[in-house]
């Protein structure tokens, strides 16, 4: 399984690429865990909150629908 991280700066558009290169090779695509993470804090967020995002992350690869991918995964990082 190759594995295709997007990267780059926030609002660029890597969420819209990653579905759409997904759907173009008729594969899977994870989403930004840190997006969801982030938007339900009280507050700012702290080294702690780095590292969950890191594991929610890893986490957010392992629940993906591996058989439903197609030799390709993209991920929104």
């Amino acid at each position: 399984m190759l594995k295709v991280a997007i990267t780059g700066p926030e609002s660029t558009g890597k969420s819209t690429l990653a579905q759409q290169l997904a759907a173009h090779y008729n594969t899977m695509w994870v989403p930004e865990y840190a997006r969801t993470y982030i938007s339900e804090l009280p507050g700012r967020y702290t080294a702690q909150d780095v590292e969950n995002i890191a594991r929610g992350q890893l986490t957010s690869y392992q629940l993906a629908n591996w058989p439903r991918a197609n030799k390709l995964l993209f991920a929104d990082t």
